[in-house]
């Protein structure tokens, strides 16, 4: 057996050759791939020797790397946390020199994140992706010479989607949005009624609300994130995020009314009602927490016996409004969905009661 090694600069080193005894073409076959493997981590080793002197271990250079993308924009300050997170998740390797990080070390990783029963399989996963996506920075950063994570074969992530109420459930919430205090039933209306992410309910003000030929309209224009632990404004998650929503009666009836307790709060406490102030927020100019929201409705929803959290709220809307027969793409322009087969995949399950009303569609079809 042969082996010339190639390095990433394109430069060629010496080749080296080697007898293999074996008792047949497949077994030498193997053992020439397993030498091969074997003379590639040493020369692996032996290329970075130069990179040690960084002294980088792999959460270190995930913080560098995250911080960057997060002051120049890219992404949010929690998505910069979230990267951070999944590193440390991977405790064998996270605090070790990302230079000495060997192909076993990722093996030994994911087998003790797979066994320790502390997180999911998704999670495992998408960390451990993580965790290869960073190493493969390295690389590209001239850190390291080659990716220790990527001839490790990852399992593939289980199929979950979030849940939607069932019949009976969406009798119950719906009775529960009319008992609860405000703002949390405003804010339970928006994500049963009109399908708005918690964030988004939390941005709204009331200068965002408009009437055009005899319609209501909500316009997603800011977002409510939390950063740090505190309450931030930003633009929407996309651009197809940035949309108009047209309110129901049931929903106009219901904003009318918080728009009613707000104007007769101000003038209790002598403060003066302004457009700028937030749907869900208080009178002094603060806007609702989405944390505080989502924890204060699922205790609610507890307290009455109903599993549910905010976001499937969302997702019960979208589900019922393909039940009903409306365009996807339609339902898609709802969640700010720029392509309408994500919504179709992700959004809508099989709705029982969807199912046993097209029985009769199905005697027709059948005869």
């Amino acid at each position: 057996m042969s082996y010339h090694p190639v390095f990433d600069d394109g430069e060629c080193g010496d080749r080296e050759f080697a007898t293999i005894k074996a008792r047949n073409k497949r077994e030498a076959k193997k053992l020439a791939g397993e030498m091969r493997a074997n003379l590639e981590e040493d020369l692996r080793r032996s290329t970075a020797i130069e990179c040690r002197k960084c002294g980088l271990t792999l959460v270190e250079w995930q913080e560098r790397y995250a911080e960057d993308l997060y002051a120049t924009g890219v992404i949010r300050r929690s998505t910069a946390d979230s990267y951070i997170q999944a590193i440390q998740s991977c405790s064998l390797i996270a605090n070790k020199d990302i230079s000495r990080i060997t192909e076993q070390d990722m093996r030994d990783c994911l087998a003790e994140m797979m066994s320790c029963g502390r997180l999911s399989k998704n999670t495992v996963v998408k960390n451990f992706r993580t965790a290869r996506s960073a190493l493969e920075h390295a690389c590209d950063e001239g850190l390291i010479a080659r990716n220790p994570a990527k001839k490790v074969k990852i399992p593939k992530m289980s199929k979950t989607r979030p849940r939607s109420l069932k019949v009976g459930e969406r009798r119950k919430m719906d009775a529960l949005i009319q008992t609860m205090e405000n703002p949390l039933s405003t804010a339970a209306a928006m994500g049963m009624y009109m399908g708005v992410r918690g964030e988004e309910a939390c941005g709204f003000r009331w200068r965002d609300r408009r009437a055009e030929g005899g319609i209501s309209f909500l316009e997603v224009n800011e977002v409510i994130a939390m950063e740090a632990g505190r309450a931030v404004l930003k633009e929407p998650k996309t651009d197809n995020s940035n949309r108009k929503l047209p309110e129901s009666q049931k929903m106009k009836e219901i904003l009318d009314k918080r728009r009613a307790e707000q104007e007769l709060r101000c003038e209790r406490y002598g403060v003066s009602f302004s457009d700028q102030l937030f749907i869900l927020g208080d009178i002094d100019g603060r806007p609702l927490s989405p944390d505080k929201m989502r924890k204060d409705f699922k205790a609610v929803c507890e307290a009455a016996g109903i599993e549910c959290t905010f976001h499937w709220l969302r997702h019960t809307f979208a589900t019922r409004m393909i039940a009903q027969g409306v365009n996807p793409r339609t339902v898609a322009q709802w969640l700010g969905h720029s392509d309408p087969g994500f919504t179709l995949r992700i959004y809508c399950d099989a709705d029982e009661g969807a199912l046993i009303d097209s029985l009769g569609f199905v005697d027709s079809i059948v005869g």
